[in-house]
């Protein structure tokens, strides 16, 4: 057993990518390029397995790894449903929400995708699938989100998402909308301007009048 200062492999062998090893021990297992990990409160591991485009997961107390989500090396989109039948394309960061369900940013799918840990069901959180950007001030499920690979929560409960291509980062915030930064808005633009002017003249008019 590794003292606390010791680095020891948890899962996948060393410098050997595949897929191979559900069932088994995780240290024994193949992974290919995992991309981010989570660990919940009992210390189980998720592991978004990223070129094998699925969601590993190794059991804290048996230390045995199984597929929690995906169809192994095989990518793509096939919708939502049973988390063993739906495909990823690259998943990338991972995020456990109140220890309920894990979200995955998937990649090249472009979309959050949500695994609800008690059904084993998966469904899309955000994004529409497309890699352009549509703009802001969407419903979650409308909004693009090109090439996600970053998730972050606040303390308000808030979601923030890093797309590094499209040099944003993006927050989903109530009432699940994805907002427009307020420097970013033409309409705060017109907006100030209105008021410079308004308040230039106001100025002018009272500088009028006490000459």
């Amino acid at each position: 057993v590794p003292s606390r200062e010791e680095l020891a492999i948890v899962a996948g062998q060393r410098g050997e990518a595949g897929f191979a090893g559900d069932g088994g021990l995780a240290a024994r297992a193949l992974l290919n390029g995992p991309a981010d990990i989570e660990v919940d409160g009992a210390g189980n591991l998720y592991i978004a397995d990223a070129d094998n485009h699925v969601v590993r997961f190794v059991d804290a107390q048996s230390s045995v790894i199984t597929t929690l989500a995906g169809t192994p090396e095989s990518k793509g989109y096939s919708g939502d449903g049973s988390a063993g039948g739906v495909r990823f394309n690259w998943p990338q960061a991972l995020l456990l929400l109140e220890e309920e369900a894990l979200l995955v940013a998937d990649l090249h799918n472009h979309r959050i995708r949500q695994v609800d840990l008690a059904s084993r069901v998966v469904t899309t959180f955000a994004g529409s699938g497309s890699n352009e950007f549509t703009g802001e001030n969407l419903p979650k499920s409308e909004g693009s989100l090109p090439y996600a690979v970053g998730l972050a929560r606040d303390p308000s409960g808030a979601l923030y998402i890093s797309s590094p291509l499209e040099h944003r980062v993006l927050k989903i915030g109530e009432p699940s909308i994805i907002p427009m930064p307020w420097w970013h808005s033409t309409w705060v633009w017109f907006a100030a301007a209105a008021l410079s002017i308004a308040l230039f003249w106001t100025a002018l008019e009272v500088q009028k009048k006490r000459l």
